[in-house]
């Protein structure tokens, strides 16, 4: 079976977002919470 790139490239990109996302949540200092808030709400 062929793989579509695209569909791996998304799924990279989303699993590298998550990361970020997670890593943000989790390890924010209070005066850089305000990246947090744009980035993600």
């Amino acid at each position: 079976m062929k793989r579509i790139k695209s569909i791996d490239i998304l799924r990279g990109l989303s699993m590298c977002w998550m990361f970020i996302g997670h890593i943000l949540a989790w390890w924010i200092r209070d005066k850089d919470r305000h990246l947090y808030l744009e980035t993600f709400e």
